[in-house]
């Protein structure tokens, strides 16, 4: 086993404690004598290397791989440019190649710890003047922002603008925790520690003994398991918990759901719409003062009724105003070419136009 000192290689005997590693999930060891230069090493072997699915490697620390089978090299550098980028590789021997870590500014590719290490540099007495007096509470409109973004890219299915919105969401949460780390509070460990504990208590059938044969099954355990975990024991602890800020749409979908476990709504489908029809019957009969709540339980039926359809009413929604907003263009613009004012023309003739928008764009599709 070596290390880097003043641009030498040194053997260090065995019966140092830092050289014992372990070969199955790799050991990051610290060498430290007086005039000699610190360096710091992860040391891994070229199957495990191989198995990772992720770099959860610090980029800052060389890390050097050994035991690199002949038909593993390639694989083997493959997978260093796709963790590291174009990184500097020493070729020890022939089975063992050390990466040598560049500076944040020359990296081609980073990696988590990279992002920290930005965010924190961000926020220095010396940092940003905009980053360091952010708070959570002044982000939370662009928390909302970029999660709305994300998924707009991936309603257009453009992969580099869901690559960039991924992005984005990402910093939004990181740099919450971090500015409640330097607060004094819960770290950037903290948050992952959570996540990764709950994605293995709630994944029974796949970290415990449950068995699941089918999403449905899964879905039902991770349930389960969350019930345990919050200590929600009524249905009324589920509906606590639902956040008061999720849009209309989202907060009926998701207390009806919880109601309906406990048999709170209609029995089949032809008495669910059959109720939409009685509130709008009562929306029309109300005086001006109560038309609001009417309407209210006109939209909380029509959600329950899409509910039992599994299908989501905010998404259902949005491609209904996607799709009107591209028929209204388009009829916008057919009679502008027909050189009319779309303010001196009737229902009528606007809804001929409608219709006409609506049947080129269902050709172009």
């Amino acid at each position: 086993m070596y290390f880097l000192c003043n641009k030498k290689r040194k053997k260090l005997k065995r019966k140092n404690k830092y050289n014992s590693y372990l070969a199955q999930t790799g050991y990051e060891f610290y060498f430290k004598k007086r005039n000699m230069k610190t360096v710091n090493i992860t040391i891994i072997d070229s199957a495990y290397f191989l198995d990772r699915k992720a770099n959860s490697f610090d980029t800052n620390l060389s890390l050097r791989i050994v035991d690199i089978k002949p038909d593993e090299k390639q694989k083997v550098l493959e997978k260093i440019n796709m963790f590291f980028g174009d990184v500097k590789k020493e070729e020890l021997d022939s089975t063992t190649i050390e990466i040598i870590p560049k500076s944040l500014t020359e990296k081609t590719r980073y990696g988590y710890c990279d992002l920290v290490e930005i965010i924190r540099r961000l926020r220095d007495e010396d940092g940003c003047p905009w980053d360091k007096v952010q708070t959570p509470e002044t982000i939370r409109t662009n928390i909302i922002e970029e999660s709305y973004e994300l998924v707009d890219a991936i309603n257009s299915k453009d992969e580099l603008a869901i690559q960039e919105e991924c992005g984005d969401v990402l910093l939004q949460s990181v740099f919450t925790a971090i500015m409640t780390e330097q607060a004094g509070s819960i770290n950037h460990i903290d948050v992952i520690t959570n996540l990764c504990k709950k994605l293995i208590t709630r994944h029974t059938h796949i970290f415990g003994l449950d068995k699941a044969n089918n999403a449905q099954e899964a879905l039902i355990y991770w349930e389960a398991a969350k019930e345990k975990e919050k200590g929600q024991k009524t249905v009324i602890d589920k509906i606590d918990k639902v956040p008061r800020n999720f849009t209309a749409l989202q907060r009926a979908a998701k207390i009806q759901k919880y109601v309906a476990k406990v048999n709170f709504e209609f029995p089949n489908e032809e008495e669910t719409i059959q109720k939409i029809y009685e509130e709008i019957k009562e929306f029309e009969e109300a005086q001006s003062n109560e038309k609001e709540n009417e309407a209210g339980d006109i939209l909380f039926s029509v959600v329950n009724i899409l509910r039992r359809a599994n299908i989501d009413p905010e998404v259902a929604l949005c491609k209904t105003i996607d799709k009107f907003e591209k028929r209204f263009r388009l009829l916008y613009k057919l009679i502008e070419e027909d050189n009319l004012d779309i303010k001196s023309l009737d229902i009528k003739t606007l809804d001929e136009y409608y219709n006409k928008a609506k049947e080129l764009l269902k050709k172009d599709n």
